[in-house]
């Protein structure tokens, strides 16, 4: 009632029609709801950062290091040509180091202290090191070769981390993995997308002879950057229970024939 009366007061006072003023609530509400999503984006990307500095940090790496490839012309980076190739295929490599090493240590001592966080960062800087000058001594088919196999070996081992030697439930793990590596490509793909045909618009309305090295930048940019953000959000924890109860009856029955 009282909520009533101060409506109808404030329409005597601004004399203007119920549905202008309906309509002015309306979108103060999503002006609002815009900005709750956008806080709550930002909290969970600094969420993930935390969680997994170094694995990002090194994405950004390999983004900055396509693209200043990419926009430099080869006779300028010619001498440094083959570095560059050995510190991203390193990169490469160290992501799913980075990330299998985080999850072992989050797995086996949970939540430790920052100093053995920055043991376990400094750790992997010198591991990589090494490998870049010891084991990445050129660029040839037998490294690449090498390198592809460590990567995969360290992706296995990356995502079976926090669920090693505990096999109960461990298909629904599996489950949640594989459904974010769907979503995460879908999202990946819907964003690029987007962007490239707003950038199309505003090449066919607005400018002309916009550099084709654009569209390359941001599937860069979505792939390296954006991609892994959101496959990390979120991810599962050994604290997390994973129960059928949330999962359709086809998977259930699924998982059921699978056990048995």
């Amino acid at each position: 009632m009282l909520d009533e009366l101060k409506f109808a007061v404030r329409r005597a006072k601004a004399n203007v029609p119920v549905a202008q003023i309906e309509n002015k609530e309306a979108l103060n509400m999503r002006r609002i709801n815009i900005a709750t999503h956008i806080k709550q984006g930002l909290e969970e990307v600094n969420k993930t950062f935390k969680h997994f500095p170094f694995t990002l940090v090194l994405c950004i790496i390999f983004a900055g290091v396509a693209i200043y490839r990419m926009e430099m012309p080869y006779e300028r980076i010619k001498d440094i040509d083959e570095i560059l190739n050995r510190i991203m295929a390193v990169v490469v490599l160290g992501v799913p180091f980075s990330l299998g090493v985080s999850l072992l240590v989050e797995r086996f001592w949970g939540n430790c202290c920052n100093s053995l966080k920055l043991g376990v960062n400094i750790g992997k800087i010198v591991l990589l090191v090494l490998y870049y000058y010891f084991v990445m001594k050129d660029f040839d088919m037998v490294s690449v070769v090498r390198l592809v196999m460590l990567a995969f070996t360290m992706t296995l081992i990356s995502l079976s981390a926090l669920y090693m030697f505990n096999k109960e439930n461990f298909e629904i793990y599996i489950i949640r993995i594989m459904t974010k590596v769907v979503t995460t490509t879908f999202f990946s793909l819907m964003l690029g997308l987007g962007v490239i045909f707003t950038l199309l618009t505003i090449e066919t309305l607005l400018l002309e002879n916009m550099s084709f090295k654009l569209y390359f930048y941001v599937w860069i940019i979505v792939g390296c950057i954006f991609a892994p953000v959101h496959f990390l959000r979120g991810f599962p924890n050994k604290h997390d229970d994973f129960e059928l109860s949330g999962y359709s009856k086809v998977i259930k029955s699924r998982i059921f024939s699978l056990r048995n």
